[in-house]
C-alpha cells in the first residue's frame, strides 16, 4: 500500500506536472474562474473590514481609562429595616381551670429575614373549624 501511494506521488510531481506543462497552455490553465475571483474579493474585503474593526477597537482601548470598581456597599442594614422584626413569643397564661393547659408551640426562628412569618397554629383544644356557607 505505501508503495502504491509513494510511486502516485512521484508520477504525480514529476511526470504528470511535466505533461501538462508541455501540452497546454500555461496562461488558461492559471486563469481563475469567476467563482474563485469572487470569493478571493469577498476573503479580502473581509480582511480589510476586520483590519479596520481591529485598529476602531484599538483607538478606543487606549483613549479609555479603567478604574477598579469600588468595594460592594454592605447594605444588610437595609434589610433589617424591611423585615418586620420578630417579637417575643405571648408569656403563657397560666390561669385557673382552663382546657388544656395554656402551652402553645412556638415556630423556630426564621432563617430568611426577606421572608413573611408564617400564620400561627391553629389551637387544638378548639376543634375543627366549622363548615362554610
Amino acid at each position: 500500500m505505501h508503495l502504491m501511494i509513494n510511486d502516485s506521488k512521484d508520477f504525480i510531481y514529476g511526470e504528470l506536472l511535466a505533461c501538462l506543462y508541455a501540452a497546454g497552455d500555461q496562461a488558461s490553465m492559471m486563469e481563475e474562474s469567476p467563482e474563485e475571483e469572487r470569493k478571493r474579493e469577498e476573503m479580502l474585503r473581509m480582511y480589510h473590514a476586520c483590519k479596520e474593526a481591529l485598529r476602531i477597537i484599538g483607538d478606543v482601548s487606549m483613549a479609555t481609562s479603567y478604574a477598579p470598581a469600588p468595594p460592594p456597599v454592605k447594605d444588610d442594614w437595609s434589610l433589617r429595616n424591611l423585615a418586620p422584626s420578630p417579637t417575643p413569643p405571648p408569656a403563657a397564661v397560666g390561669g385557673g381551670g382552663g382546657g388544656g393547659g395554656g402551652s402553645r408551640q412556638v415556630a423556630p426562628p426564621m432563617s430568611n429575614p426577606s421572608r413573611p412569618a408564617p400564620p400561627p397554629a391553629a389551637n387544638p383544644s378548639r376543634g375543627a373549624p366549622p363548615p362554610p356557607g
